[in-house]
């Protein structure tokens, strides 16, 4: 490419590169499409606030009535494609009962000494006759943010817990409840 064709290929990048939105329009072009799905959500779920309305959406949703819930959905016009999937997604969120609970895992980063430690605890309580006592392998104690295995509450958790073995953190238990029943979203948004 001769210095003449080179320059010409410079002002046409630079050309492009002008009728390229800055970032700041960009992000004002996303805030406003935000704001339209956000409000068309409001409106949305605003009328199904009334319980019998309510009802009627639940109902659709637990006999898998389609042409009931896309009815329901008729005004709801957002700026999305796949409406319905994604709205019957939502109302399984709105629906599901999250809750919570104190789980203790073994420490997966266990040192040589944390390890041995361990074992000795595991074979004194298994005596004992405590109830299941995981073992893990010495490759799955170090794997690098590995999770470790759910050790149940008792004395051998009070016992690893002392020593510093194992991480208690709050996890989100499934129950059993209203989303399970919920209709596919294959089937009720054909």
């Amino acid at each position: 490419m001769n210095a003449q064709s080179a320059a010409v290929e410079r002002r046409r990048d630079r050309a492009s590169m002008d009728e390229r939105p800055s970032a700041e329009a960009a992000l004002d072009a996303a805030a406003a499409d935000f704001a339209a799905r956000a409000g068309a959500l409001a409106d949305l779920l605003q009328r199904w606030r009334r319980p019998a309305l309510a009802r009627t959406v639940l109902a659709s949703l637990l006999a898998g009535d389609g042409d009931t819930f896309r009815e329901l959905l008729r005004d709801f016009d957002p700026p999305l494609t796949g409406k319905c999937w994604w709205l019957r997604g939502v109302i399984e969120q709105i629906v599901e009962a999250a809750e919570f609970r104190t789980v203790c895992r073994l420490r997966t980063d266990l040192t040589a000494g944390e390890r041995g430690i361990y074992l000795q605890l595991a074979l004194q309580y298994r005596q004992e006759g405590a109830a299941w006592l995981p073992f893990a392998s010495g490759d799955a104690l170090r794997a690098t943010g590995a999770i470790g295995p759910v050790i149940v509450p008792g004395p051998f958790l009070d016992a690893l817990r002392a020593e510093g073995l194992v991480i208690c953190v709050d996890e989100p238990v499934e129950l059993a409840g209203l989303q399970q029943a919920l209709a596919k979203p294959g089937p009720l948004c054909a």
